[in-house]
């Protein structure tokens, strides 16, 4: 890689789109009247935490020629996110959605073009020269899973698998989506294609309706991730290495926190999480064999405190502003 071109550690791929937050989030959609325009999706918010937390990062994915697409790449640009893989499709619209968070639970009223943006990309449109010069590719939510973009998410993953980059996954399934059949199949394809998998007690029971958390995990180890990353909200997360010696997944606790709104959570916990495994030089599948388990729950403690940061605030990306609040935050909760 020549010496002027900016080093990179990772490329998010995935959903990007404008978050309408209710400014009183306690509350149901349908009685919201206010809202905050917030940048939002679950891999551009990936990526931004990653970036706030020290790991160089990059971002594909597609919106459309709009006032808000051109918001959305400002606000990356802003956040030293490498956004030439971005591809700014014309005639289409940016997705936006509204959100609340009524019961301590985010809810979403999605408004997209038909067909949205993502339909138009094709195994071409890979970035392979991000690919090459990064160690891991991560592919969070929506985008991941709808045939839209199947042919040009397999193009990718095959391309990285080929490259020997790390390759990480959150599929933040959305309620209705799991509900058919091809959604499920794409979302246990592509986990079986990754070598780290986050994902929440909610996805979990999307996809395996009534099982124990140690038998989802189990099963995931099985079809083929390595480290595997179950959060449980405020209850804190499970975290298992198939090269692990242990009968059950470790627990790790979730700091305590004034919740002023849930959105964002995972994707917070998600980007630190691969910040913290760059920071201790862990973004490849040889390394993370080889990591001590005690490394590996610290730096899982600390993505658990950046979920918790998140919550301290309206919007996504309000609350988890540096690496030194997410300290602060564990500091604390580790003093208490």
């Amino acid at each position: 890689m020549p010496n002027d071109r900016k080093a990179l550690s990772l490329l998010c791929m995935g959903d990007i789109l404008v978050d309408m937050v209710s400014t009183i989030p306690s509350r149901e959609l349908v009685d919201c009247s206010t809202f905050r325009r917030c940048p939002g999706g679950s891999a551009l918010n990936t990526a931004v935490v990653a970036a706030r937390m020290g790991c160089p990062t990059a971002f594909a994915a597609i919106v459309g020629a709009d006032f808000f697409g051109g918001y959305l790449k400002r606000f990356l640009d802003a956040e030293g996110v490498d956004t030439s893989a971005l591809i700014v499709k014309q005639g289409h619209s940016t997705g936006i959605a509204f959100t609340s968070s009524p019961g301590g639970k985010p809810t979403f009223d999605f408004v997209r073009s038909s067909p949205p943006p993502e339909s138009f990309l094709a195994p071409e449109d890979c970035p392979e020269r991000l690919l090459e010069r990064v160690s891991a590719l991560h592919l969070g939510s929506r985008f991941t899973y709808q045939i839209a973009s199947a042919s040009f998410i397999q193009s990718c993953l095959e391309k990285a698998h080929r490259m020997g980059v790390l390759v990480t996954y959150d599929p933040n399934i959305r309620p209705a989506s799991v509900e058919y059949p091809e959604v499920r199949h794409r979302v246990l394809a592509n986990i079986a294609s990754s070598h780290i998998v986050k994902l929440s007690d909610d996805d979990a029971a999307r996809l395996f309706p009534g099982e124990r958390a140690i038998d989802t995990i189990r099963r995931l180890h099985d079809s083929g991730p390595d480290l595997v990353v179950l959060t449980l909200g405020s209850r804190g997360a499970f975290v298992s290495h198939s090269a692990w010696k242990t009968a059950e997944p470790l627990t790790v606790p979730t700091p305590l926190v004034s919740v002023r709104d849930t959105v964002g959570a995972g994707d917070a916990c998600m980007g630190a999480l691969l910040a913290g495994l760059n920071e201790k030089g862990l973004l490849s599948r040889d390394s993370l064999a080889k990591a001590s388990v005690e490394v590996i729950i610290q730096i899982v403690r600390f993505s658990c405190a950046a979920g918790a940061a998140a919550c301290t605030a309206f919007g996504s990306l309000a609350g988890i502003q540096s690496k030194r609040k997410v300290l602060r935050i564990l500091e604390r909760s580790q003093e208490g």
